[in-house]
């Protein structure tokens, strides 16, 4: 099939201004001068010239049906590498499928489904991601998502792929030229070097997967359950979504009884809708089922959005679905703002990543759920690249700045203070940041002003960090931290910034064996070689290193207990809630004895943070209302024997 002519429909089916017939293969030339007559004599189709373009009329056996345009292209400059002819006639079905069928009476063959793309491949003109872009443009939905879809046809990850590919072969040439020839005297790969290039392409390769959910979510769009209870609002959000009556509203709980589904676009966010049954105790047959199915979609859903009903207290079957709804993608949208609030929110909050206070009747509110939604999914919001966006000159300009700052991200969310791993220090990033951020009127003078206005002038920024950033950042976000500063003890020991949001199961082990791991070893080099100092870093950073794993492990006294799961949804190890707060989970970290400021535990400062009881009573409902009389107890601890057990219990 390779070498023949192909021939099919370019552009969409139905009525249109035009449609495009293309022609790709070593004849396309030829066909096309059997079927298309250029209206001044004069010119040859055979002789046309690539990236020109003629106007003529269409022919089928001798007779011109339509007129129109034809545009040629040379090989290898066309999209498949061939030569390539494309056919504009008028947008009719009739006369688009009677050009084809003259096209392929000249010779042609039909085109295969993706057969242009395939050729294109096969030709060297597009690279597999590239070729797999095409179809990712054609569906785009939403401006972002065809903004990914453009990136990767332009080759960017295809560059960035065979960038960690160049570096990976070099350094296999350098092992086996090193294995293979000694006699040639090849330098030996020093250590360090190899550790950073590794390094440098693992956390490439792992950005590149991080953010495939979130291109996915921009590509095919997120299926979307909307739950609640009967009267909440439910039908009243999908139509308010829809932007028409797609669901029947009445005041009559049950109104709606099956799974109502509706294609949405929010945002740039295409939303797959699922409006479901009221989740209540009923013996109608009919009824109950719809409620077995809406528990089922939830289940499934990659985006939860349960409303509750604002103008009523919380029931048991609001505790019931917001207990169902803990660690999944949800998002509590408290309805009926309009009238007086009788529901505690914070009852609620625990389980879902946002809790929103809406009218599901205003379309005032259909921007706040979509600014959540594009947040809790985890891809810039189009504000920031959509310049036709209502923004304030001062936001805009907030926006454009910060763009330029992107490249300093860290992938992990772990920037260790001394260098590790072939990463620089702390100190030095922040620097070029910084120089980054100001621009034209950085200077060693502002430095001083900044280190002066943070009550460390005259000293350096590398011992600011050590000494007074976690302090000041705690008072700075009211104790509750978002950036860990997690330290062995020595003033020149291992430390490390941790962003909180990013600390889980697997990133808490990264930084255990990758970076702390990676010290310990220098400094037993460095023991080897007679340094001072390297035996008290080195017991300095195993103790650390011994202490992290115990939170990992996540064994009493250095559990995570979550008051408003019952015993069998405890988590086993370290198991955080990233989207909580702090509190919750920064007892471990606290709970290790002290290694330097009192109280501190491996933490560089105390925050002030009490998690040993929260304000106000628990209803009966929840599960340790019984051990607690009521009371909001968070200081407590539960084994893992005791965790495993009552999981295996309710298998």
């Amino acid at each position: 099939m390779q070498g023949t002519t192909i021939a099919a429909i370019a552009t969409p089916p139905g009525a249109g201004g035009i449609a495009v017939v293309r022609l790709s293969g070593a004849e396309s030339y030829a066909v096309a001068a059997r079927v298309f007559c250029p209206a001044n004599a004069a010119k040859k189709v055979e002789e046309a010239k690539g990236y020109t373009a003629l106007f003529g009329h269409f022919v089928d056996r001798e007779e011109a049906f339509d007129e129109g345009v034809a545009l040629f292209f040379r090989a290898p400059h066309s999209y498949t590498g061939e030569d390539v002819v494309e056919l504009s006639c008028h947008g009719g079905s009739a006369v688009a499928r009677r050009l084809v069928e003259a096209c392929l009476a000249a010779g042609a063959q039909p085109a295969a489904p993706g057969e242009y793309t395939r050729r294109a491949f096969l030709n060297g003109k597009l690279g597999l991601t590239q070729a797999e872009a095409v179809m990712d443009l054609i569906a785009a939905d939403g401006r972002q998502g065809a903004a990914l879809a453009n990136a990767a046809l332009g080759g960017a990850l295809a560059k960035k792929i065979n960038a960690q590919k160049a570096q990976l072969t070099a350094l296999q040439a350098h092992l086996a030229a090193w294995v293979d020839f000694p006699e040639e005297d090849v330098p030996e790969l020093d250590l360090a070097h190899l550790r950073t290039v590794l390094g440098a392409v693992q956390q490439e390769l792992d950005a590149l997967i991080r953010s495939y959910d979130a291109g996915a979510v921009l590509r095919e769009g997120v299926d979307c359950a909307i739950v609640g209870r009967p009267n909440a609002g439910k039908s009243t959000l999908l139509n308010l979504l829809a932007g028409f009556d797609r669901a029947i509203v009445t005041p009559v709980a049950g109104t709606t009884r099956d799974v109502v589904e509706q294609a949405v676009q929010l945002g740039d966010i295409r939303l797959n809708l699922f409006d479901t049954a009221g989740l209540r105790e009923t013996e109608d047959a009919i009824e109950a089922e719809g409620i077995r199915r809406s528990w089922k979609k939830l289940e499934e859903a990659g985006l939860i959005l349960a409303v509750f009903d604002g103008s009523e207290p919380p029931s048991r079957e609001d505790l019931a679905l917001a207990q169902r709804c803990a660690g999944r993608p949800a998002i509590a949208l408290v309805n009926k703002e309009d009238k007086p609030t009788q529901f505690d929110a914070e009852l609620i909050a625990p389980y879902f990543a946002m809790v929103l206070p809406v009218c599901c009747r205003e379309e005032g509110s259909r921007k706040v759920i979509a600014a959540a939604v594009a947040r809790l999914l985890g891809y810039r919001w189009p504000a920031e690249l959509d310049t036709g966006m209502e923004l304030a000159d001062e936001q805009r300009d907030w926006v454009k700045r910060c763009d330029a700052l992107l490249s300093f991200a860290d992938a992990d969310g772990i920037v260790c203070l001394p260098p590790v791993r072939g990463e620089a220090a702390a100190s030095e990033r922040l620097l070029n940041l910084l120089a980054a951020a100001y621009g034209d009127a950085w200077s060693n003078d502002t430095l001083a002003a900044l280190l002066a206005d943070a009550g460390h002038a005259g000293k350096t920024l590398e011992t600011w960090l050590r000494e007074k950033f976690f302090a000041q950042h705690c008072k700075l976000f009211q104790n509750r931290p978002f950036i860990w500063h997690i330290w062995d003890g020595l003033r020149d020991g291992f430390a490390a910034l941790v962003n909180y949001h990013k600390l889980d199961h697997k990133n808490l082990e990264t930084l255990i064996y990758t970076y702390l791991g990676d010290w310990i070893l220098r400094q037993k080099q460095d023991l080897d070689a007679g340094i001072d100092g390297a035996q008290e870093r080195l017991d300095a950073a195993e103790v650390l290193q011994k202490r992290l794993e115990l939170i990992l492990a996540g064994e009493a006294p250095y559990d995570i207990f979550v008051r408003w799961k019952p015993l069998e949804q405890q988590p086993l190890g370290w198991e955080p809630d990233l989207d909580d707060g702090v509190r919750l989970n920064i007892r471990p970290f606290l709970s290790v004895p002290d290694v330097g400021t009192k109280g501190a535990g491996i933490l560089r400062a105390k925050p002030n943070i009490s998690w040993n009881k929260d304000r106000g009573k628990d209803v009966e409902a929840s599960p340790w209302y019984q051990l607690f009389n009521g009371d909001r107890i968070n200081d407590h601890h539960l084994t893992l024997a005791e965790k495993q057990a009552a999981r295996e219990d309710a298998e």
